[in-house]
Formats: C-alpha cells, sequence, structure tokens
C-alpha cells in the first residue's frame, strides 16, 4: 500500500511538472507546498523517505558548487540555480527525473 502512495504522489509530481497552470504552480516553492502537503496529509513513512532522500540527492547534485558543506531544503537549492520561475520548475522536473531513474 505504501509504495501505491508513492507512485501516486510521483504521478502527481510528473503531472504538474508537464502542466504547472492546470495545477496553479508558478515556481518550485508551490512544488514544494504540494508535496508537503500530500506528506503532512499521509501516514506512510516511505514517502517521508522519498522526501529526505530526494533532498539528500538535491545537495549532492550541487554539492561541488559549495564553499561550505551545509545542508540545504531542495526548493531553495532549485531556486538559487534558476534563472526564474518557469526555470525553476523545469530544473525540478529534471532533477526529479533524474532522481527516479
Amino acid at each position: 500500500m505504501e509504495e501505491k502512495a508513492v507512485d501516486k504522489l510521483f504521478e502527481l509530481i510528473s503531472a504538474i511538472v508537464k502542466r504547472p497552470a492546470m495545477y496553479q504552480v508558478s515556481k518550485v516553492e508551490d512544488i514544494y507546498l504540494v508535496i508537503f502537503g500530500y506528506l503532512a496529509g499521509s501516514k506512510y513513512e516511505l514517502l517521508n523517505i522519498f522526501h529526505e532522500n530526494f533532498r539528500i540527492f538535491v545537495n549532492e547534485h550541487f554539492k561541488e558548487d559549495f564553499v561550505s558543506k551545509s545542508d540545504y531544503d531542495w526548493p531553495r537549492l532549485i531556486r538559487f540555480y534558476s534563472a526564474g520561475d518557469k526555470h525553476s520548475i523545469e530544473l525540478f522536473g529534471q532533477l526529479f527525473e533524474q532522481f527516479k531513474g
């Protein structure tokens, strides 16, 4: 059952990245809020593990650019490396696909 919840979250994320305006998402922070809300409403630990692993993945992806090896929230990192709201969604989508891959 937990795996089905993760699959549904992944489907939702993919749909949002494909058509963000349909979900009233205009920037990566909006995607974060959708995911956070999904996690808050879920009772499955596997979803929280996904969120933690995605945070680690994004930090690892950008680690060569850091002077300090601090741990950052993934929306902040994506925002920092994006050229604007639309690009932040595109960058998130690329990182999400790499993470799933």
